[in-house]
């Protein structure tokens, strides 16, 4: 489907101009739109691949409308969940590039993101990580029977660890900084998890060493002691295995792992 397609669909046949693209991902492209009221918005269409590995996009809107007013995500404009349409308003700022992570006092700023976000209620659904294996697990059609349930494993030998609203993606791509705040964009894998995975998937995305891991570990709990260390570093090995699994779902795609 073309933008212009898009917006039509969502009821913007006229007024709206599509300034540039933005590229996307392996689940999505985007673009970014202007209105005739000087508002500016960002539009998402779905790819085949988000169908294929069948995200929920009701549920990320759930989240969407739970963070509202929170300064934490973009703010729906309008959607069509069924269609693989969303259109956002835009957030003023750039997406933290690998550097971002190594500059002064931004492994802080980005815990004290995380701390905000996991304090969140999240809406009523099942625990994310289990979920997504399966999906993942249906979307090969059974080739992946005994990665799946390592994985599972994996999962209930890290422990009975409480489960917060957690963004599952937390990427220097998905930090977008105005300079004062940081926002996070692309909340299509949030959900139910235990914190330790949003903590795993931005240090291990991004394979922070030990120095900037144990500053996160500081800043998210006040302490970087042998215990924490050897929790994210069990967390790591698992989004490490997670991200074979997305791979293969995906289509053998070389991209991050996805929740």
């Amino acid at each position: 489907m073309s933008p212009e397609d898009a917006l039509a669909a969502l009821g913007f046949e006229a007024g709206a101009t599509i300034v540039e693209s933005l590229g996307g991902s392996d689940v999505s492209e985007s673009w970014r739109v202007a209105f005739a009221d000087y508002r500016q918005c960002v539009l998402r269409i779905d790819t085949a691949v988000a169908q294929r590995l069948r995200l929920d996009r009701a549920r990320e809107l759930d989240i969407l409308r739970a963070l509202e007013g929170r300064e934490l995500a973009p703010r729906i404009v309008t959607s069509d969940a069924a269609g693989g349409l969303l259109l956002l308003e835009w957030i003023e700022g750039d997406a933290w590039s690998p550097a971002g992570f190594r500059r002064d006092g931004n492994i802080e700023r980005l815990a004290s993101l995380l701390r905000r976000v996991h304090a969140v209620e999240p809406p009523a659904g099942p625990a994310v990580l289990p979920a997504a294996i399966e999906r993942y697990r249906r979307a090969v059609a059974g080739a992946a029977d005994v990665r799946s349930r390592e994985l599972l494993t994996d999962l209930e030998r890290m422990g009975d660890e409480p489960l917060v609203l957690c963004h599952c993606d937390p990427t220097g791509s998905n930090v977008i900084d105005d300079g004062h705040r940081l926002t996070l964009i692309d909340w299509e894998y949030a959900g139910p998890a235990p914190a330790w995975f949003d903590l795993a998937v931005a240090a291990g995305y991004h394979d922070l060493d030990d120095e900037l891991s144990d500053r996160l570990l500081a800043a998210y709990f006040g302490r970087a002691d042998r215990d924490a260390r050897a929790s994210l570093s069990r967390w790591r090995s698992f989004y490490k295995d997670l991200e074979a699994l997305w791979t293969q779902a995906a289509g053998g795609l070389a991209a991050k792992p996805r929740t």
